[in-house]
């Protein structure tokens, strides 16, 4: 007697289909927050996976909306808990695309990350964009803009007369203050995963060094240091 899609277990389900769910105990563990896990398990019950992938027969429409508010969510805690800004963020997106709901791979997000900073413009809100056009198309990229900009945004009009004088604050020094050494461990495990993929050979790391002399102590900007490592790689590295 074969199961229906709705009870089937996670390790009876087509691997294609089964998504991440904060319900699972590591998903939970290593998830920014727990917001979703409630509604994680109605959407199981009603036969879809925890990234609104279905598990069994649905409309488009229903499965689009699904993408885009995983999108929305996934965003927007980003964009709550993301002090710093800009790099300091780009942790806390891996975590969320390529761990929690596999939008990519880790490879992926390097190289995403890299063209990422070749461009004008905040490197977290560029990132927002382009995942959510990979996942849900210009709907999706438009919602985890919103996401990971709403928050910020909404708190600097409703708190607009307090920021004007919380730099003058002894408590909200302190905060940054503390904030800081944890955004420099945040960037470190990032270089630390992205190393292996980044540095395959001699000639990696020589472009590496070649980068660090010429920002560092040529004083060139950084994106025509991306621009010509671009260049090099198009030329040699094939």
């Amino acid at each position: 007697m074969g199961l229906s899609p709705g009870n089937q277990t996670p390790a009876s389900r087509p691997t294609s289909l089964a998504g991440p769910t904060f319900l699972d105990k590591p998903r939970l563990r290593n998830g920014l927050f727990g917001w979703v896990a409630a509604t994680q398990g109605k959407n199981r019950k009603r036969g879809q996976a925890g990234d609104g992938s279905p598990i069994g027969p649905r409309e488009p429409g229903s499965e689009l909306l699904a993408k885009l508010f995983y999108l929305f969510v996934a965003f927007f805690r980003l964009g709550i808990i993301g002090y710093g800004g800009g790099p300091s963020m780009v942790p806390l997106i891996k975590i969320e695309v390529v761990e929690n709901f596999h939008w990519m791979t880790a490879e992926e997000f390097g190289t995403i990350f890299a063209m990422g900073n070749a461009l004008p413009g905040p490197v977290a809100t560029k990132m927002a964009g382009y995942v959510g056009y990979k996942v849900a198309g210009i709907p999706g990229a438009l919602v985890a803009l919103l996401g990971i900009a709403g928050p910020s945004v909404l708190a600097m009009i409703l708190l607009y007369k307090f920021l004007t004088q919380a730099q003058n604050i002894p408590q909200v020094a302190g905060m940054i203050k503390a904030i800081k050494p944890v955004v420099i461990v945040l960037l470190l495990l990032l270089i630390l995963e992205l190393w292996p993929t980044s540095f395959t050979g001699w000639m990696q790391a020589a472009i590496a060094v070649a980068g660090f002399i010429a920002i560092r102590f040529l004083h060139v900007h950084p994106i025509w240091v991306v621009v010509g490592a671009l260049a090099f790689g198009a030329a040699v590295l094939r």
